[in-house]
Formats: C-alpha cells, structure tokens, sequence
C-alpha cells in the first residue's frame, strides 16, 4: 500500500521540529540528571561509582539520539525509541544497584516516559515500544533486591498507569498534530492554486487596501503597467490612473466606502511606468468584514488596446468594402447606361433593315439579331436593377391600383410569348383580394414578369399558371400570397437552397440552351423583401415548379373585395402554405 503523501510529509515535518527541539531538551535531561546526581552524592557518597557510570551512558545515549535524529526521520525515530527503552533500562538498573526507593524510581521512570511523549511524535505505538524498557525493568529491579518503601504491587500498578496513559496521551498529541498538518497542508495546496490562479490569469488581478494602496498584483498587471511587482506595492492607485479620470475614480471609491455600491465596471484611461496612457476595462469589488468596513478591493484590469486597434482595423476594412462596394455598384450602373445607347441603335437599324424587305436569309439574321439584342437589354436590365439593389438606391413607391386590371395588362406580352411554345397561361384571382392594393406595381410587375418569364422558358409542354390569395401571415390579413406554378423541368432540391443567390443557375448544365445570368431571381428576392415579403419554391425534377412570394399592403389602401354575387370558387391549392421557406 502507497504511503500517503500528506502523512510522510507530516511525519518528515514533525521529526524536523524534533530534532530542532532534541539539543534543548537533552540539555534539561541531562542537567536534571546530573543535578539529582548531586544530590544524590550528597546523601550518600559512596554511591559515586554508580552515578559516574550512569552519567557517561546516560551521556552516550543521548549523544547516539542527537546524531540519528538529524539524519532522518526513520533514523531519528528508531533512535529515540531505542534510546528510550535503553534510559528506562538504566533508570531501573541504578536503583537497583544502589536499592533506591521504589517512589523515587517510580517519579523518574514517569517523568521520561512524559517527556518524551510530549517531545516526539511517534504516536501510540511507538510510546508503547519506548515504554517497554520502564516498565519490564522496574520488575526486575525489585527482583535484584531493591526495598521498596510502599507495596510493589501498587508501585508498579502506577507505573503501568504512567504508561498507559502516556501512550494514550502519544496517540492524542500525533492525532491533532497530524490533523493540524493536515488542514494547514490542504489550506497551503488551496493558497498555491489560487495564487496559480491568479499569476496565471489572462486579465490583470490585484488587491488594493481600503485606503487604495497596492497589496498584491498578477503578471499581468505588472506587464499591462510596466511596473515589477516590488515597484507596485509601494504605489497607491491612482498613482496609475490617467489625472483627468482620477476625479471618477474617487467617487467610485468613496461610493463604496459609504456602502452605496459593492462593485464597479467601467471603461477608463491608466497610465503605464512610462507615462504612456491607454485605455482599459476596470472592474472593482469591495470586499468586506463581517462586521462592516472594507477590508479590501479587488481589481480586474483588461487592457483594450488590442481590442481598439481590431475594431480600428475592422471598420476601416468595412468602410474600404463598403466604398469598393458601392464604386462596383455605381460602375455597374454607368456601364448599363452607357450600353443601352448602342443597344437602342442596334435594335433600331435592326427594325430598320427588317422594314427594308431583305432577302428571306437576311430576314432570318435580322429576327436571330433583334432576338440576341432583346437577351442582351434583358441582362443589361437585371444588372443594372441588381446594381442599384446592391447601392441601396433602388425605392419602392407604394401607391393604389386596381391589382386584376393590372395583372390582364401585365400578363399580355407573357401569354403571347407562351402560345408561341404552345403553352397555356392562366391567371386567377381570389375574391377575397381587394380590388385596390397599395404597393408598387413597377416592382411587382418585375417580380411577377420574371418568374412567369422563367416558367414559360423552363417549360415546354402544359402551361404556366398564376394565382393570387390573401395571406393571413403575422394574424392580419394584410399580405398577398402570389403563386406562379409550371409543369416544366423542375428544380433539383439540393439546387432550391442557393437560386436565390446572385449568379445562380438552377440548371448549371444547361446554361446556353435556356439563358439568363442568374440574377432574376435574386433581384426578384430583394424586390420582396423591399415589399415587405418572402419568396420560397417547391419543385420537384420532372413534377415543376412553385413560386410563391408574399407582399405586404398598406391597411389604409384595401378597397372592396370582389362583388358578393361573384361565383363561388374553389380555393385555389396552389396557396397552401409552403413546406419550407428560402
């Protein structure tokens, strides 16, 4: 079984306090040896030879003790215990060869087996082992011929009570002198790791005394301040703080001091050894008696130069990004521009040549041109609206308009550009919706024109369909729900989660053969959200596709709903709720 750490160090500390001790109290054992030597001369002169031979093995005893104890605690111990026995011995050999009293021996048998119960800390079993030489020996003295002065029996009962409870008084004193060094190692590990702590802390700790002078500081404070530690204890706080803050630092302290407040937290300026000020988060607590009054602060100091220069250096970075953002955003917008000029020439001399009766080879490189230039404004459209997104300088201008009306104008061009697919358009239209709406129909008109746009594209069988319903988002009846649904290709799901993204494709294989650069949809999602809306889509490979968006309008603009005697109609299943949001 391992020894326990705790105890072997106990016992290493114990028998160093000992042996400490042991020159003293050998002293005093000796000097009280020789002195009842004297006295014992005295009366009786011609016991000389006796305690001459006494003294020198007393003597040598001891001396043997003095040397073993200081090289170790297991050598000290055998030491003394054998040292011991060997003095008990003598004590009851002395007495015998000169018949001395049985009291007399009894008091000085008591008295070493006392003294060294107190002195050394071996504990029950081992006063036990060094009582043995008083004890056995004090019969064989009487044995030898010794007359007692009272009954031996009762001699050595009260010899044995001696030992008994000096044994047990051993026990005792090791007892709480192990528990003692216990709770004051445990106390001294519990010290360690908290001063571990706090040198090892990544802000800076430090005591301060009621009257704010330094009583311990970390590492870090030391390095944030530039002062050793020595330098700092002889220091006062607001040798540290910056002169123009040393006023609200006063009145922090004093605040305290009046017990309006326990703790402080603020954003100050400190001034380093070197007269450099900086700033630095503080942190202070009182900490205080039981019985009132501070017995002291604790400061936390966190240095916020770093963090000053990150956020320096961030806003600079979003500033430059911004700036870069806004320069592509205003290129973008001047290049469209500049691009319509020629478009717009191009498209003319185009209707021009084809006004001009070419030859039918001609006609069809004219219609194949005037088609190459329409994708072109197209794109130019889309960049430039996307542009203006990206530089905040896109609006949208709510006013009221007859929303069915609107939709059979906006819708027009889009059905006859299906019907030369061969698909069907439809549009239909809940009677719940109000017949005047305040939105933007410029805005909703691009949104609702690009995804029929892209339906009719990505469809070559079936037809396109439109659907408008009242939404009851946020518990008001204050959205329309629009839904434009094909039967075309679809949609690959994991490909739904990023159309809406600029630059996206939602059928990266086929980028030629269906067109587009991949920003209708997104400025159909930031026109949305413009409109106070959300767009999201459900599609299937092979099944088509759903688009739905919202848009909010405004209370004050909804006008009557569709006539009463309207047909009745079947609610539309294309305005169920989505299964997931973009």
């Amino acid at each position: 079984m391992r020894p326990d750490p705790v105890t072997e160090a106990y016992r290493e500390k114990s028998w160093q306090v000992a042996a400490r001790q042991l020159p003293l109290a050998f002293a005093i054992f000796l000097f009280l040896v020789l002195a009842a030597n004297v006295l014992e001369y005295v009366k009786h002169s011609s016991r000389l030879p006796h305690l001459l031979a006494f003294d020198a093995i007393c003597l040598a005893t001891v001396a043997v003790i003095a040397v073993a104890a200081r090289r170790g605690p297991a050598a000290g111990r055998t030491a003394a215990i054998a040292g011991t026995v060997v003095l008990g011995l003598l004590l009851n050999a002395y007495g015998a060869a000169v018949r001395g009293s049985a009291e007399m021996l009894v008091v000085n048998l008591g008295i070493l087996l006392a003294g060294v119960a107190l002195l050394c800390p071996w504990g029950a079993r081992g006063q036990a082992v060094a009582s043995t030489g008083a004890v056995l020996g004090y019969p064989l003295a009487l044995v030898a011929g010794i007359v007692p002065a009272i009954d031996p029996l009762y001699g050595l009962g009260g010899l044995a009570a001696i030992a008994g409870l000096t044994i047990r008084g051993a026990g005792l004193i090791d007892h709480h002198r192990r528990s003692d060094f216990r709770a004051m190692a445990e106390l001294r590990g519990r010290e360690a790791r908290l001063q571990g702590y706090f040198d090892l802390a990544l802000v800076g700790m430090a005591g301060l005394s009621p009257w704010r002078a330094w009583l311990e500081a970390n590492d870090e404070v030391s390095r944030m301040l530039g002062y050793g530690r020595s330098e700092l204890l002889r220091l006062r706080w607001d040798d540290v703080v910056h002169p123009d803050e040393r006023a609200r630092h006063e009145s922090w302290f004093d605040r305290a001091q009046s017990g309006a407040r326990e703790d402080f937290k603020a954003e100050t300026r400190l001034v380093r050894k070197d007269g450099d000020p900086f700033h630095a988060m503080v942190a202070l607590r009182a900490l205080r008696r039981p019985h009132g009054g501070i017995d002291s602060f604790v400061a936390l100091i966190e240095d916020l130069t770093e963090h000053r220069l990150v956020e320096e250096e961030l806003r600079a970075a979003k500033e430059q990004a911004e700036a870069a953002n806004r320069s592509k955003s205003d290129f973008l917008a001047t290049m469209s521009h500049e691009i319509r000029t020629p478009m717009n020439l191009i498209f003319g001399m185009t209707e021009m040549a084809l006004d001009s009766d070419p030859t039918p080879q001609q006609r069809e490189y004219l219609r194949k041109t005037r088609a190459a230039a329409g994708t072109l404004q197209v794109l130019l459209n889309d960049v430039l609206d996307f542009s203006k997104i990206e530089a905040g300088k896109l609006e949208v201008r709510p006013r009221a308009f007859p929303l069915r009306e609107w939709l059979d104008e906006s819708l027009g061009p889009l059905s006859w550009l299906a019907r030369e697919k061969g698909l069907d358009v439809a549009c239909e239209v809940d009677p719940a919706v109000p017949q005047t709406v305040l939105l933007d129909p410029d805005r909703l008109g691009q949104v609702i024109v690009n995804l029929v746009t892209n339906a009719i594209k990505f469809t070559d069988r079936g037809g396109v369909r439109i659907s408008v319903a009242a939404s009851s988002e946020d518990g008001a009846a204050s959205s329309l729900h629009f839904v434009v649904a094909d039967s075309g290709i679809g949609i690959p799901a994991p490909e739904q989660a990023r159309i809406f993204d600029a630059f996206a494709q939602a059928t990266p294989a086929q980028p030629r053969a269906r067109g587009g650069a991949g920003l209708g949809l997104a400025i159909c999602a930031r026109l949305v959200g413009l409109m106070g809306g959300r767009i999201w889509v459900e599609s299937a490979v092979g099944s088509g596709s759903r688009f739905h968006f919202t848009a909010r309008y405004g209370a004050s603009s909804v006008g009557e709903a569709g006539s009463s005697d309207a047909p009745e109609q079947t609610p539309d299943p294309l305005s169920t709720a989505p299964v997931s949001a973009a």
